[in-house]
């Protein structure tokens, strides 16, 4: 009989970024494991559903449910000052709840160890309160006389603005250390800093990355989508569609949570030159009657898409001629996965110069690969 593997997702909702990759770390860990793996089901705090993994905010920390709901709001309306604040006071507020966190994972380990069903790894996608995690580690570890270890999936490219999870993995000790292993894409021009020497590190392929999510992969037969008309269903909505004949210029705007204004901004922009413009509004419902409403006086066709999976997002992009974006990890990382199919499109960051860290060194990383 083949061993069971039952891992310990932690994830966080401050961003929507952490939430994609443990999806695709999951899809990833089916297609490799298959009935091998055992999940967790975990109750969600404000709905009758379940889901698969911890959020450390949500699960662990009373004020982390308003921690997450501030961050995201800042997110949608475009707030970056005060998410410079947020990233400048992280730290500190990790030193208030690492005790919270590590009583939280602790729990869960030991629950389901006295039941029979123990975990065979933990996995992590989120920076947050790296030491409380490990420190339950370690005494899980030493209490009942197992190893397990921490896999670290980093959202992030590595590199010099990549500062929120290097600064989480500098402050743990030789023995929190040597508990982790980091997997990553980083930039050519990094180096590991010789403070995290002692941290096992596995640089991920671009197009072999197994936090990008399985349609931004798998793209062989994206390419037909412009050498004929085509049609793209929505997601959840199939009786809607896109249909874009073959000689259409398209423009598509991805700006995550941010961007409301801006996404109008462009689209005002872009009208003239474009006979479609997709938008992808996520669950910002005031952007999204917005644009129906401008697509009412509009001469070009403008597409207010709500969520949306990674097969409707990757063959639009595999469509489009020109795309904006914001330079997060994973929005990154999933055109870097496209990238020899996306070379001959143009690219267009938003807000290149953020103030952001790791979202100005991401655009840096994008501007070269696609010789911006």
């Amino acid at each position: 009989m083949r061993a069971i593997i039952k891992p310990l997702f932690i994830a966080t909702s401050g961003g929507s970024g952490h939430l994609r990759t443990v999806e695709a770390l999951l899809d990833h860990y089916e297609r490799l494991h298959g009935e091998q793996l055992q999940l967790a089901q975990y109750a969600r705090a404000q709905s009758s559903g379940k889901r698969f993994y911890v959020d450390i905010l949500k699960d662990f920390i009373t004020i982390g449910k308003m921690g997450s709901g501030w961050w995201n709001s800042c997110q949608r309306h475009d707030r970056q000052w005060l998410l410079k604040f947020f990233v400048r006071v992280q730290p500190i507020f990790d030193r208030l709840t690492n005790r919270a966190i590590k009583k939280g994972i602790l729990k869960k380990l030991n629950e389901a160890h006295d039941q029979g069903q123990p975990y065979t790894e933990v996995v992590c996608v989120q920076p947050l309160n790296m030491p409380g995690i490990t420190k339950a580690l370690l005494i899980y570890n030493q209490q009942k006389r197992t190893n397990l270890t921490l896999k670290l999936y980093a959202t992030d490219i590595f590199d010099e603005g990549c500062r929120i999870y290097l600064h989480a993995l500098k402050i743990l000790n030789k023995q929190q250390q040597e508990l982790m292993h980091v997997y990553g894409v980083k930039s050519p021009n990094f180096s590991w800093p010789h403070y995290l020497k002692g941290i096992d590190f596995t640089m991920l392929d671009p197009q072999e990355n197994p936090m990008v999510r399985y349609a931004f992969q798998h793209t062989a037969d994206l390419e037909k989508l412009r050498q004929a008309d085509c049609n793209i269903p929505y997601y959840h909505e199939k009786e809607k569609h896109l249909d874009i004949a073959i000689n259409d210029k398209v423009a598509s705007i991805l700006l995550g949570g941010q961007g409301g204004q801006a996404s109008l901004d462009y689209v005002k922009s872009l009208v003239k030159t474009f006979q479609h413009i997709i938008v992808f509004c996520g669950q910002n419902q005031t952007l999204k009657r917005e644009l129906d409403s401008l697509n009412n006086h509009s001469s070009a066709q403008i597409h207010a898409l709500g969520q949306q999976n990674d097969t409707v997002v990757a063959r639009v992009l595999a469509r489009t001629n020109h795309h904006i974006t914001r330079c997060g990890g994973i929005a990154t990382m999933e055109l870097l996965a496209m990238a020899p199919l996306l070379k001959n499109q143009t690219l267009q960051i938003h807000n290149p110069n953020s103030g952001i860290p790791w979202e100005d060194t991401n655009g840096k990383l994008l501007a070269l690969v696609f010789d911006l």
